[in-house]
Formats: C-alpha cells, sequence, structure tokens
C-alpha cells in the first residue's frame, strides 16, 4: 500500500490499507496504487523543474508561492485571450459564458426547450420572481427575455410548493418540450441581479439549473482581481459537464420509461444508484469518464451508448484550449505535493486559483479539487482492471424494467 497515498488523501491508514489489499486481491495485485504514487513524484517532479526551482530541494513554501505566482501570471493571459481588460462584469462574466458554451458543445443534457420552459411559467407564474424583479406581466418579460433565464431564476426565488406544481406540470407536458440539448450557460442582467441577489439562497458565482440545461452567472463585482477569470471559468466549466453527467443514466436510444419522469428526478437528484464494486462506490462522474475514454467494453448489443455525444476533458485542458499558457497546468488536477503544515500543497488549478483570490497564506491552503480528483483518478484506474470494469459493465446493462443508459 503506498504511504504517500494516505499522507495526500488525509485518511486513516489502516482502513485504506484494508480497501486497497481487497482491492488489489480481487484485480491480481496489478500495484495500482504504487504506480501512479510513482506517477505522481515523476510528473510533480516535472512541474517544479517547469516552476524553475529544483525539485531536490524546493520547500512546499516556495513551492506554494510559485504556484501562486504561476498562476496569477497566467490568469492574465487568460483576461488577454477573452479581451477582458477594461470590461465591466457583465460583460466579463458573458465573455466567459459564452467561450464556457463553446467548450462544451459535446455536453448535452435532458431538459426542457425554450419553449417548454415558456410552457410551464405560463401556467405555474413564478410570482415571487415577478415580485423581486419588480415586474408586473410575465407575458411581457418572456417576450423579451429567453425563457430558460427566468426560469433558472425562478427556481432560485420560488418556494416548494411552486416546485411541485411544476414538477407535476413537466409530467405533463408534450414529448417535444423535454428532449436531449447542448448544455449552456446564460448571465443575469445586472439590473436584475441588483434588484434579487440578497434573496438569493446562496451568494456565489454561478447558479445551476437542471430543468433547463443551463449554467446561470451572475455578474459578481469581483470579477477585476487576480485568478477571478481563472477561477469563474473553471467552475463554470465544471458545472456544464455537471449538468450533462446528471442525465448520463438516462442515454439510452429507444427511451420507454418517458422523458417527462425522467426530468423531474434530475431535477430532484434522484437518478439511480449504482451499486459499490469490491469497496469502490462509484459515482456517474467516473461512468461518464470511463465511457469517454472508452475503459468500459461496447461489444454488447443491450448497451446502447451514443459514444459520439460522450466527451471528457478536464478544466485545465479546456482552458489551455482558450490559452497556451494553461499548458503547464494539463494533467495537474490529481498532482500534489505533502506539506508539514496544514493541507497538502495541490497542483489543481482550481485549488491555486482559491488560494490567490482570498489571500490564502502558506499553511492556511486548501486542497479539495486535488482530494476529490486523486480519488477520482485511484478509483478510475482500478475500475480499469478488467474484473471490476465487467462488474460495473453489468450494472449498466439495462434490465427490462430498467431506465439505465
Amino acid at each position: 500500500m503506498s504511504r504517500m497515498l494516505v499522507d495526500l488523501l488525509g485518511l486513516r491508514e489502516q482502513e485504506f490499507r484494508k480497501f486497497i489489499d481487497r482491492l488489489e486481491r480481487v484485480c491480481l495485485n496489478p500495484s495500482v496504487d504504487i504506480r501512479l504514487s510513482a506517477e505522481i513524484v515523476t510528473k510533480t517532479r516535472e512541474k517544479i523543474a517547469g516552476l524553475g526551482l529544483d525539485g531536490a530541494d524546493t520547500t512546499s513554501k516556495e513551492l506554494f508561492h510559485a504556484l501562486k505566482h504561476r498562476l496569477i501570471v497566467d490568469d492574465e493571459s487568460l483576461r488577454t485571450a477573452l479581451k477582458l481588460t477594461g470590461k465591466t462584469p457583465e460583460k466579463i462574466i458573458k465573455t466567459i459564458a459564452d467561450s464556457a458554451t463553446k467548450l462544451s458543445r459535446n455536453e448535452r443534457a435532458l431538459c426542457l426547450s425554450q419553449v417548454g420552459a415558456k410552457r410551464v411559467l405560463s401556467a405555474v407564474q413564478p410570482r415571487k420572481t415577478l415580485k423581486a424583479l419588480h415586474l408586473r406581466s410575465l407575458d411581457s418579460v418572456l417576450k423579451r427575455e429567453d425563457a430558460r433565464l427566468v426560469y433558472a431564476l425562478a427556481t432560485q426565488l420560488e418556494d416548494e410548493s411552486w416546485k411541485s406544481q411544476v414538477h407535476a406540470k413537466i409530467r405533463r407536458l408534450p414529448a417535444k418540450d423535454i428532449g436531449w440539448r447542448t448544455v449552456e450557460a446564460v448571465t443575469l442582467p445586472s439590473a436584475w441581479y441588483e434588484k434579487c441577489h440578497e434573496k438569493l439562497a446562496v451568494q456565489t458565482l454561478h447558479l445551476s439549473s437542471p430543468d433547463v440545461g443551463v449554467v446561470m452567472l451572475l455578474p459578481v463585482s469581483t470579477m477585476d482581481k487576480p485568478g477571478a477569470a481563472t477561477i469563474a471559468f473553471g467552475f463554470v466549466l465544471q458545472a456544464l459537464q455537471r449538468l450533462s453527467i446528471e442525465s448520463l443514466p438516462y442515454r439510452r436510444h429507444g427511451f420507454v420509461y418517458g422523458y417527462h419522469n425522467a426530468l423531474p428526478e434530475i431535477i430532484l437528484s434522484q437518478q439511480p444508484k449504482l451499486l459499490s464494486v469490491h469497496g469502490i462506490k462509484p459515482s456517474w462522474h467516473l461512468v461518464h469518464e470511463l465511457l469517454s475514454k472508452g475503459h468500459i467494453e461496447q461489444g454488447l448489443p443491450e448497451m446502447e451508448f451514443e459514444l459520439q455525444d460522450l466527451s471528457w476533458q478536464s478544466t485545465e485542458m479546456k482552458l489551455a484550449s482558450v490559452s497556451s499558457a494553461f499548458d503547464f497546468w494539463v494533467d495537474t488536477h490529481y498532482l500534489g505535493v505533502k506539506s508539514n503544515e496544514g493541507k497538502p500543497i495541490s497542483f489543481h488549478i482550481l485549488d491555486v486559483a482559491v488560494w490567490v483570490i482570498r489571500g490564502f497564506e502558506y499553511g492556511h491552503q486548501t486542497a479539495g479539487h486535488f482530494e476529490g480528483s486523486l480519488w477520482n483518478e485511484l478509483c478510475l484506474r482500478y475500475l480499469q482492471q478488467d474484473v471490476l470494469s465487467k462488474a460495473l459493465q453489468k450494472q449498466l446493462q439495462p434490465s427490462r424494467e430498467s431506465v439505465l443508459l
């Protein structure tokens, strides 16, 4: 068992050892954890050298500051590539939203169409939303604005009674109003944001609406800070991908369960649960990545995936396609170095962006994105082993009663 993974993940050694030993026995001892640890050591040394440091004597504090400096420089390159300098927060997020939508053009979600969203809003009017925005007529608003934007905002401002009525209406919609559509990032107008931001349950940069397959960006005033462009772009890309993943269990041809029944389940996060595979609890995120990379065999006729619609790229890979300055960060999402003070030193671009924008000092750094990515990478590599891959694949084969894939 790799002691390094225990330290980086912050796990209890005894429990982790049992977990790894079980997987190794089942998979005939492929030493997946040892191989991953060795890869992390090699790649982190290469990245440290890429920062102009000597991997043999660089301290974790020096690495921490070097990563922050690199992120600030690269964030400015992203601003230049997107021509964000001098723009208002509203125009900045509009540019980021448009760019994120283009990069997510292969991500599709089961959701309402614009016509479907308008039909639902007309039947179950969002009165609290209209009141918050000081608007009298829903019809006049829907003539000027995208119905999906109004719908997405309403899901944040309306009560549970409204949402229950909406779900009931969705179940009675014509089939043409619900279907597979490319996910999209949209922006909330500044005038609307000023009127309703105090009423939003969560003060954040974006809000996701699986109902209509959009991520709504908010025109927050901190977009001029170093690291803000990177963190906004990165978070939105991840949110768009999550919308696609939430629909993944229902990507089967000839769907007989009914999209009108599936959509409320997606909205309420009631997707079918996957069973544990020899101790690994596979998420639909892992299944999405395994399918996209071709690690689950597709030879069985019962499995009817639309592989051409599935794709996976890490956040840093998508950012690098916008600005070559981000090439340094590609494949760093699961890299980290142990620190004697607090959390590990993470190479995950979003962790480093958080350090920058929140002004974290050494010893107080966070590593949540890195820890999640490293755990996913470990599980992903075990699930590629033949015996575990077949066990997961068996779950994904639809039975007559199943709606999975």
